[in-house]
């Protein structure tokens, strides 16, 4: 077999692959219901600020500041997705309960 099909073969094999993955993550993500509340997102974007500030101002540094800064990218991201991936497997939410409307017919 030629050099050039076998790596064409297996570049369609990557492809097809990597296009179920990205259609997989996809299908995740809009099924993802928002689970995080206003006040929780507000606090967890006021405790990112905080760690970035620790780090910049120097008060933590090495192996705090790189964990700190961690949680700080988790806190952000949760936050303006409105979902906490932790509070899935507990069923928890901090989000209202929106009230549907119903009508009433006379």
């Amino acid at each position: 077999m030629d050099t050039t099909k076998v790596i064409q073969a297996n570049e369609l094999k990557i492809k097809k692959s990597l296009s179920g993955i990205v259609c997989k993550l996809i299908e995740n993500l809009n099924n993802m219901k928002k689970n995080m509340g206003t006040i929780d997102r507000v606090i967890r974007i006021l405790l990112a600020v905080a760690i970035v500030a620790l780090y910049y101002t120097n008060q933590i540094s090495r192996a705090v500041a790189t964990i700190g800064l961690v949680f700080a990218s988790i806190f952000i991201v949760t936050s303006f997705m409105s979902f906490c991936p932790l509070y899935l497997p507990f069923g928890i939410s901090t989000r209202k309960k929106e009230k549907k409307e119903e009508l009433i017919s006379t």
